[in-house]
Parts: C-alpha cells; structure tokens; sequence
C-alpha cells in the first residue's frame, strides 16, 4: 500500500485502491532522469485507458500524472520486439530474413558436472569420478 499510496492521496475513500483490489501494472519501457525503468502501476480500469491517467512507480513509489502514456508498452510493440529482438544462435542474428547458423569446433572433451549418474549416492558418499558422463570423440571409420 505504502506504493501507491501517491494514487490514492487525495481521493475519497471509495475510489481509493485498497489492500486485495486489482491494479494495472505495465510493463517498464522508459527509463526515468536516473536511468532507472519506470514500472507503472495503476487504479484498475478499462486497461485501453490506463495509459492515459495518473500512476506511481512501481519501484520507488513517485507520481507521474502527466504524459503518462509514453510510460505504457502496448502489446504490439512488445511482440515486433520480440520478432526483431537479435538471435546469438546465427552468424548473422542481428539482421532478418534468412539467417545462417553458427559453426563449432569441438577443442577439447572434458568432463563436466551438469549431467551425472548416481546423484543420491554422490550426495552421501562424495563425488566420485566415475559420478560424471563423459563425451569422447568417436573415431571415424578407415
């Protein structure tokens, strides 16, 4: 309560949000004059409108009552960044269209400690060398 209680300064006791009461909350986009992302809460309403009046900051609890609507991501613009947002998996992620996948070369096999056989045992008694799954490269065929 102590959050939004900048929303509720001032009104009557009946439109007041109250403790267990629903509230729009966005999604944060804009960062504020310290470059922290303001996360917007506010009154529930018809959330088409909930851009266009007065919330607090999720996070800090400050007031912002005017241009609010710059604050709001709308759904569509969270899906386009989603479509455009940069793949690491291709050499070419960062642009569209057809992308190509990355190439890699196998260095070294080692043993690693994601995958391992008798957990509960290696819990108990210690991690033995024989717990881990090793890769060994195969030999190809003469």
């Amino acid at each position: 309560m102590k959050r939004i209680a900048a929303l509720n300064r001032g009104k009557k006791p009946r439109r007041r949000v109250k403790p267990f009461n629903f509230v729009c909350v966005g999604q944060p986009c804009v960062p504020d004059q310290e470059r922290e992302l303001v996360h917007p809460i506010t009154s529930f309403a018809d959330p088409r409108l909930a851009p266009y009046q007065p919330f607090v900051d999720n996070k800090t609890g400050r007031l912002y009552d005017k241009h609010t609507e710059a604050y709001w991501k709308t759904l569509n613009s969270a899906i386009d960044a989603y479509l455009d947002h940069p793949e690491s998996k291709f050499k070419d992620g960062d642009r569209t269209g057809r992308l190509h996948r990355r190439s890699i070369r196998v260095k070294k096999i080692c043993y690693i400690g994601k995958e391992a056989n008798e957990l509960v045992e290696s819990k108990v008694l210690g991690v033995e060398k024989t717990s881990y799954t090793g890769y060994r490269l195969k030999k190809a065929p003469l």
